[in-house]
């Protein structure tokens, strides 16, 4: 199946192509499927296989099922803790083993989802799936400020 993505340059956040309105907006569905319209000068278009945004317009490119390569990142983690509240996804999925940059990028989700976009309790986390949550908690790697 051949969809168009886009990266939104204000939020970074990913969105698929649905149908273009005129020559100002576009109607875009988010990953959470979440329908909206963009300006298209705030999208430039993104490849998943990469993880890069490319200049040129109207790039068609394949939706891949594999985990998206993590960005490279200029502040690296110190800390040995990682505070979920303000982390972006690619600082999750560097920080903490069997977390790839799709499940980071469902916790960041998850977070701005919640009330005052901020976890109040690591047992939220547990409603994202696939990770083994015990074992994080136990070793101590996160906390949430």
């Amino acid at each position: 199946m051949s969809v168009q993505l886009y990266q939104d340059v204000n939020t970074g956040q990913i969105l698929e192509h649905i149908n273009a309105l005129d020559e100002y907006f576009i109607m875009v569905r988010d990953q959470a499927g979440n329908v909206s319209t963009k300006f298209w000068q705030h999208l430039i278009p993104y490849d998943p296989k990469t993880g890069k945004r490319y200049k040129g317009l109207n790039t068609v490119v394949e939706i891949e099922e594999p985990d998206e390569p993590i960005p490279v990142s200029v502040f690296p983690t110190v800390e040995r803790r990682l505070d979920l509240n303000r982390a972006d996804a690619a600082q999750i999925a560097k920080h903490l083993n069997g977390v790839g940059y799709r499940i980071a990028k469902q916790i960041v989700e998850l977070r701005k989802s919640l009330p005052g976009e901020r976890f109040s309790t690591l047992e939220s986390l547990r409603r994202i799936g696939r990770v083994d949550w015990d074992a994080i908690l136990d070793a101590d790697l996160v906390y949430i400020s």
